[in-house]
Order: C-alpha cells, then sequence, then structure tokens
C-alpha cells in the first residue's frame, strides 16, 4: 500500500515528536533495541540498571510512541454526534 506524500510527512512528524516526549533514558534505549539489535543483557550492563528495569524503559518508550501515533479519541465528541 502505498502512502501519500501528506500521510508520511505527518507520522514522520509524529515520531519525532513521540521520541521528544520521551526521556532521554528511555529514548537512548528504545533505538538501540530498534536500530542496533542491542541485548537487554548487554544494556542493562551498559547503563547499570537491572534486566526488569531496561523492560520497563523500553515499555514507557513504546507506550509513547503508540499514543503519540495515535491521538485519543473523544468519547463525549462521538457521543455528542449521535
Amino acid at each position: 500500500m502505498e502512502r501519500s506524500f501528506l500521510g508520511t510527512c505527518v507520522l514522520r512528524r509524529r515520531l519525532h515528536r513521540a521520541l521528544r516526549r520521551m526521556s532521554p533514558l528511555q529514548r537512548t534505549i528504545f533505538l538501540a533495541m530498534r536500530f542496533d539489535n542491542a541485548t537487554i543483557a548487554g544494556l542493562a550492563e551498559a547503563h547499570g540498571l537491572t534486566d526488569e528495569a531496561i523492560l520497563a524503559e523500553f515499555a514507557a518508550a513504546i507506550r509513547t510512541l503508540v499514543r503519540t501515533l495515535e491521538p485519543p479519541r473523544w468519547h463525549w465528541l462521538v457521543w455528542w454526534r449521535r
């Protein structure tokens, strides 16, 4: 499926916004796991954290990414339009 130029620009802008909303640690962990194929154990050793802390930071980064890419729907507005 081919995306329009405008759709690509909007997606790219939302991705940049999501990366800005992440904390520096979340951003580092997310980018390392996504693009550098870093392991959880390697990141834990590099940052001096436990494996669970790395997973928690990665989950928070994913949550920020998803919430930024899909803005919340206004349920009351949808109800009002019925």
